[in-house]
């Protein structure tokens, strides 16, 4: 990196009941230069209001102060540039997916290792998932049932995307990437790029996990 740019960073707010545990990843992440901490909160309510105002890149939220799943998607409508990382106790693959479901960009267990948490946080950021390898993989079978019911007329996806899209947002939603999708399609990578925005515009969605989200709705 030249002198004088400035390395964007990931700005963060930690929203967990537990002080030691918020004050531990504030050390955790003290050393990554990429990663700001903005604010921290024990208390779910007080993390809407901080995520409107500081209006961060992502909410780290411990999964016990939610008010019900319908919290995720009312911070992600009112709080469209922010990201939402769930902080869980456990590893359950239904239950990661339930988050993704609502709203949430992933889930991470707090028994992972710390260097976890700070390759979640970027990719997230990024717009992608972060669930590990065995809820996506649940997810990829619940999305082969999925593509049968996009492909039926009456889906209200199928109205709105062509053949073509349908396929791209299948493959999207099991993570694979443009460079990906280009090679098993045949197709360029800028014309991938150009279905993604087409399916984003017909499906409101304003990145690759929410679309993921729908898809797995």
């Amino acid at each position: 990196m030249g002198a004088g740019v400035k390395m964007q960073r990931i700005r963060v707010v930690i929203a967990d009941k537990h002080t030691m545990l918020r004050e531990g990843i504030r050390q955790l992440l003290a050393h990554e230069g990429d990663i700001e901490i903005v604010a921290e909160t024990a208390d779910g309510a007080e993390a809407e209001r901080t995520v409107a105002r500081l209006k961060p890149d992502i909410l780290l939220l411990d999964h016990s102060l939610l008010r019900g799943l319908q919290a995720l998607r009312e911070i992600r409508s009112k709080n469209p540039q922010t990201v939402i990382l769930i902080l869980t106790e456990g590893r359950s693959e239904e239950e990661f997916l339930r988050y993704i479901r609502e709203g949430a960009n992933g889930a991470i267990s707090k028994m992972e290792p710390g260097a976890a948490l700070a390759k979640a946080l970027r990719v997230v950021a990024a717009g992608e998932i972060w669930a590990g390898r065995k809820v996506m993989a649940r997810a990829v079978e619940e999305l082969s049932a999925i593509a049968t019911r996009l492909e039926r007329p009456q889906h209200a996806a199928a109205a709105r995307l062509t053949q073509r899209e349908l396929k791209i947002a299948e493959l999207v939603a099991e993570g694979q990437n443009n460079r990906e999708i280009a090679a098993k399609l045949g197709l360029s990578e800028k014309t991938v790029k150009n279905h993604l925005t087409s399916i984003f515009q017909k499906t409101g969605c304003r990145n690759r996990a929410q679309l993921t989200a729908l898809l797995l709705r």
